[in-house]
């Protein structure tokens, strides 16, 4: 006979499925799951759907970088190590563009490097500059008032860069004459094109302390979680997904770049391990199980939301419900009843639900011929039953507490073990059974 039951061993399996949540099939053998994400994996491996660490060469989407784990980014729908964060790390003449060393243009040592209206400029005291544009003056035109400041070059001739705000590294470009230009002076790199943008409609005045809300670095203002390193805005912190980020701080993944505010997303996996996509924003995790849960909800986990409580649950398996409920069509419903005696009369508890009682008396007047009313102990209600025949494998109640039925009219019941509970029917006349017996104890 072909029996299913369960034995001692690993489990075997061909799909994942087989294994059950929080199991992967692997090598034909259910494993625990080995990752949730990239960053769970060994270095050079990455997390593959639903969760087993294979060798690093992760699919990915052009474009989206926070598909791949940290130190790596998305080349050809493939994630590939990054040979540089910033320009630091690349030789000289290079420059690092999207996380590789590629040439860079307009590298210099000196002025006549470059063109008559260009300098070599350079940032403190190092060897090598990049050739860029003597910067005009303008109203929406910053110079640096320290020439060691910034990798960026003076005011055009005939204008000398002065202090026009309380920043101490960025002026104006004012000409040397009083305002014909014709002067001989020094100044410094056209910078503020996206102060304008980040403020909106707002007009940059020449007084309002611009320069030390934003950091001016080469054509750019740094916006918030970069610094100027080489004349480009470089991020403070670097990152492909949020979990990269301390918890005040959220991802731009477009930036790469760990920035102060809320972490936004589109699903659970933008927000990584013990966070949840609530409400489009990432939040702490709310739940693991039911109790954790306020009354009236339950926890959806994964991810770990508290819900009105309509948890899914398997039939037959209650215990995926929270204390107080039961699995009916494989929702958690609240229990009506525990016993009977949470029930009206007439009604039943069965499976935490009150059900009309077949059978159901108060009194034997109220059940047929060859049936008694059988209460349990006091009860004032019981149930109809047939009275209790003769025979080997019949036993009757020996106390009328029990809620069983006396023997059939003609027979009583005799102790017949040690038990003071049940006896045997034995007949009134000592064995045809056509005396007038009630039966009874």
């Amino acid at each position: 006979m072909n029996m299913q039951v369960c034995r001692v061993g690993v489990r075997r399996c061909y799909l994942h499925n087989e294994c059950g949540r929080g199991n992967v099939c692997k090598n034909w053998i259910c494993q625990k799951k080995e990752c949730t994400k990239h960053t769970d994996c060994p270095d050079n491996q990455a997390c593959e759907y639903p969760g087993i660490c294979k060798n690093y060469e992760a699919y990915c989407y052009q474009g989206y970088d926070n598909y791949c784990k940290y130190g790596y980014i998305c080349i050809n729908k493939r994630c590939t190590k990054r040979e540089c964060n910033d320009n630091r790390d690349c030789k000289l003449g290079d420059h690092c563009v999207t996380g590789f060393c590629k040439p860079q243009p307009g590298f210099c040592s000196s002025d006549s490097e470059c063109t008559k209206d260009q300098c070599c400029a350079k940032r403190g005291n190092t060897k090598y500059g990049v050739c860029k544009g003597m910067t005009k003056p303008g109203r929406n035109q910053w110079c640096p008032l320290q020439q060691n400041s910034a990798q960026v070059c003076p005011c055009v001739p005939g204008y000398v860069c002065q202090m026009k705000t309380n920043s101490v590294i960025w002026g104006k470009c004012v000409a040397t004459d009083g305002g014909s230009g014709s002067g001989s002076g020094s100044g410094f790199l056209t910078l503020i094109t996206l102060a304008v943008v980040i403020h909106g409609e707002a007009k940059v005045e020449e007084d309002n302390g611009l320069a030390q809300d934003y950091i001016p670095c080469g054509n750019y203002y740094c916006d918030d979680g970069f610094y100027c390193h080489s004349g480009e805005c470089q991020p403070k912190r670097r990152c492909s997904h949020h979990s990269h980020c301390p918890t005040d701080q959220y991802c731009d993944t477009y930036k790469h770049a760990c920035r102060v505010g809320a972490r936004r997303c589109y699903s659970q996996w933008g927000c990584g391990s013990g966070s949840i996509c609530k409400g489009g924003i990432c939040q702490k995790r709310e739940c693991t199980k039911h109790t954790d849960c306020p009354e009236g909800k339950a926890c959806e986990y994964p991810p770990g939301i508290c819900k009105n409580y309509q948890a899914y649950c398997y039939q037959g398996y209650d215990n995926y419900c929270k204390q107080g409920y039961v699995c009916v069509n494989n929702y958690c419903k609240k229990r009506e009843c525990n016993g009977n005696y949470n029930c009206k009369l007439g009604d039943h508890c069965v499976g935490g639900f009150c059900k009309p009682q077949v059978g159901f008396c108060s009194s034997d007047s109220e059940c047929t011929k060859d049936q008694c009313c059988a209460k349990a102990g006091n009860n004032k209600h019981g149930v109809c039953k047939g009275m209790t025949k003769p025979g080997r494998n019949q036993w009757c109640p020996l106390q009328q507490s029990l809620e069983a039925c006396p023997c059939v009219p003609g027979h009583v019941c005799q102790m017949k073990t040690n038990s003071v509970y049940w006896g045997k029917c034995v007949a009134t006349d000592g064995g045809s059974g056509s005396g007038s017996g009630s039966g009874d104890f």
